[in-house]
């Protein structure tokens, strides 16, 4: 069907064959929508931390209310999570070569200095990024489960580290830095 002018349903029509949607009343046409939730904040991060920066934790907080209301409005959504594992993806950015050593200097978050390729650095680093999340959503919904998971280097900004590439910066890929939680679709 088609997004219909109700907030929140869609209008079935069917493709040419029998009656056409106007000629239900509203109670027979209007269905609920799938709850499917965009769970997704870019730069969250501190560079090189899994600290929040105030806007990533200003924007954690507006995603926990927003959370919070489809809650209290579909509880049957929460009860369907709790059957159904949440995956939270950490990123990382990629700013230099990832072949290349991590640098001795300037690179303070000692769970992951003990890797030697700056890719393997990202890598820990987006993983402990996803646990650090799954550990925050964790104290908000203690009935939930949460998987969290590193998917190292992106490169979504289009901005990232390239052979060649003169004068990079890293504020051109603070948005892959990152973290996306996988609410599963449900369709009550």
């Amino acid at each position: 069907g088609k997004p219909g002018k109700g907030k929140g349903c869609y209008f079935l029509e069917p493709n040419g064959m029998g009656p056409r949607a106007d000629q239900f009343g509203p109670a027979e046409r209007q269905v609920r929508r799938p709850i499917e939730i965009q769970f997704r904040i870019g730069n969250p991060f501190v560079f090189n931390s899994v600290d929040f920066l105030p806007e990533g934790q200003k924007q954690f907080e507006e995603k926990i209310q927003e959370l919070n209301n489809i809650f209290e409005k579909q509880p049957d959504y929460k009860e369907f999570l709790k059957q159904n594992p949440i995956n939270i993806l950490g990123f990382s950015s990629r700013d230099d070569d990832p072949e290349g050593p991590r640098p001795s200097q300037g690179w303070p978050f000692n769970p992951c200095s003990n890797r030697a390729k700056r890719k393997d650095y990202n890598l820990c680093l987006s993983q402990k990024r996803a646990e650090r999340v799954a550990e925050l959503l964790s104290a908000q919904y203690p009935d939930l489960k949460f998987n969290p998971k590193g998917m190292g280097e992106n490169c979504d900004s289009g901005n990232c580290w390239k052979p060649g590439k003169k004068n990079h910066d890293s504020k051109e890929t603070a948005m892959d830095r990152r973290f996306e939680v996988r609410l599963p679709k449900y369709r009550n």
